[in-house]
């Protein structure tokens, strides 16, 4: 029978048998080969309980762009950068308790990767196998026709209120050890910037601060390859 939005997705995982899960909405499509790469992905990584890839979005008059990035917590607790038909979920999560949270009138696969996080590893595929027709639908939470600016502030609103504390908690841990990778810094102390920059990215993955510092780090010690992937990953 049709159901609302937000609980429309949650009677999937539960009856899914397999070890991993994922969604496909009938207006969207995977292209040949996606769910193989990202079960290649996830038989290499078995450790990651979460194996994502590149969306490919399409709205109509528009260029295709990508959306997605890997992983780092504290951009997740800011925005949504995950689409959950780009992503294989160990169904053992589920029976950790992440569920779409019906509260949300919208972003509720965004609250949902945010559960995820707290009890798994995520790995990033860079594959672009997955079309998103963001402008088809009436969520609001697309682009072009399908996106209603407002509704969709007041749902990010709701998500960030809700995982404030974890956020704030994160970035407690994180500060002072970014503060002394920036000190060592200051000091040409490379081999402690580098020492305190890894003890940050051990925290929080692909932190775009502690990228940052690092590509710098890099850059002054002549390794301008190293420094200019560390640069694009910052900047994802």
């Amino acid at each position: 029978r049709p159901r609302p939005r937000v609980p429309a997705p949650r009677p999937g995982p539960d009856a899914a048998r397999g070890r991993y899960g994922t969604w496909l909405d009938d207006d969207d499509e995977w292209r040949p080969g996606h769910l193989r790469g990202l079960l290649d992905a996830a038989t290499a990584n078995p450790a990651a309980g979460v194996v994502h890839s590149l969306a490919d979005v399409r709205v109509d008059g528009a260029p295709p762009r990508a959306f997605g990035q890997p992983m780092a917590r504290s951009e997740l607790f800011r925005r949504s950068y995950i689409h959950a038909s780009t992503a294989l979920v160990d169904r053992g999560l589920v029976a950790r308790g992440c569920r779409c949270d019906e509260a949300l009138p919208l972003h509720e696969d965004w609250d949902w990767f945010l559960q995820c996080a707290q009890h798994a590893r995520f790995h990033f595929v860079r594959q672009r196998t997955f079309v998103w027709y963001a402008d088809r639908g009436d969520s609001g939470a697309g682009g072009g026709r399908n996106l209603d600016t407002a509704r969709v502030d007041a749902a990010t609103a709701l998500v960030r209120r809700k995982w404030a504390a974890q956020a704030a908690r994160l970035e407690a841990s994180l500060a002072p050890v970014l503060a002394r990778a920036r000190d060592a810094c200051g000091r040409s102390d490379w081999t402690g910037a580098a020492d305190a920059i890894r003890a940050a990215l051990a925290l929080d993955a692909n932190n775009p601060d502690a990228l940052t510092l690092m590509a710098g780090v890099e850059r002054a010690q002549g390794r301008l390859g190293e420094a200019q992937a560390a640069a694009a990953l910052a900047c994802v």
